[in-house]
């Protein structure tokens, strides 16, 4: 596991499970969501019990409104973070898989979340997790 930050002293991290799929599309451009924090891949935190798979089902259907396939884990990370707004400090272990687009089949839930298709030399300067970051440079 690659790990990014730095885990500062006398701090109680939250563990934050998410777990995270790269979908490319014929054009060799990988599908990214945009939010007002930046760029992210498709996924998130899983919900207790929740298996990996189940995640991102939920996951692509709630930002994206996409049935998906998943195809192989390619990578796992940890990333230190904080965020100074709530006053929380989380490790955040990233789990990546491979993907494939099968069908649009429902309205997006987060009308905050659009799809933006990026070439992953473009899309590095503006995606914002290290560790998500890392995972498109040692893969594309």
């Amino acid at each position: 596991m690659e790990i990014f930050g730095k885990k500062e002293a006398g701090i109680i991290y939250i563990n934050r499970p998410g777990v995270y799929v790269i979908i490319q599309n014929e054009l060799h451009q990988i599908a990214f969501v945009r939010t007002v924090k930046g760029l992210f891949l498709p996924g998130g935190g899983k919900e207790q019990e929740e298996s990996d798979e189940e995640c991102l089902l939920r996951e692509c259907r709630e930002e994206l409104g996409w049935e998906i396939q998943i195809g192989k884990k390619i990578a796992e990370t940890g990333e230190y973070f904080s965020s100074p707004h709530q006053g929380q400090y989380y490790f955040i272990q990233g789990v990546y898989y491979l993907g494939e687009k099968l069908t649009k089949k429902w309205d997006p839930i987060e009308d905050d979340h659009l799809l933006e298709w990026r070439s992953p030399k473009l899309a590095l300067p503006q995606i914002y997790p290290q560790g998500q970051k890392w995972v498109i440079q040692q893969n594309f």
